[in-house]
């Protein structure tokens, strides 16, 4: 049994680690967890002018423009840090599992969790999705979409849908 467990980095998303766990116990189960993290956003910078050092007559002094620091890292370097940090929060939740568990796992940059859910659903023919409800009400639900919703409603694979409190 191929099971899919998505992962945002809040304790309610590791909520569904207690039955996982009990899941492992299947002799054919394979797990994938999944970790979705947004695309990092920052200011851009523009390097200063170059602008020539200033001569004080009266004081004898320079005046020196020191240019503004650069970004420490590209968006390029922050994505694979991201994604770094992501497997590593990864691995440690697959340690939690049953000794002998088989786990992959997956991390993902993404603006849109629900189509990274039902893709890597689809690419892995999952035969079920593991996710936490966070149980928002009807009227956040209505007016900001749900991701759980929107995996639910796709049909990729049937979703068991664990309530943090339940836990």
């Amino acid at each position: 049994m191929r099971i899919l467990a998505t992962f945002d980095g809040s304790k309610l998303s590791e909520a569904t680690l207690a039955t996982l766990s009990m899941m492992a116990d299947l002799p054919t189960a394979e797990f994938t967890f999944l970790g979705i993290a947004d695309e990092p956003h920052g200011r851009r910078q523009h390097p200063p002018a170059e602008r020539p050092a200033e001569v004080i007559p009266q004081a004898n002094a320079v005046l020196v423009d020191i240019p503004e620091p650069k970004f420490a890292e590209n968006k390029g370097q922050a994505v694979e840090r991201r994604r770094a940090q992501l497997n590593d929060y990864l691995q440690d939740l697959a340690g939690k599992l049953p000794k002998g568990a088989r786990v992959r796992i997956q991390t993902e940059i993404s603006s849109d969790a629900a189509d990274t859910i039902i893709a890597c659903a689809a690419e892995h023919h999952v035969d079920v999705i593991v996710m936490a409800t966070h149980s928002r009400g009807p009227l956040a639900q209505a007016l900001l979409g749900s991701t759980t919703a929107k995996v639910v409603r796709s049909g990729a694979a049937p979703v068991l849908l664990v309530h943090p409190k339940a836990e």
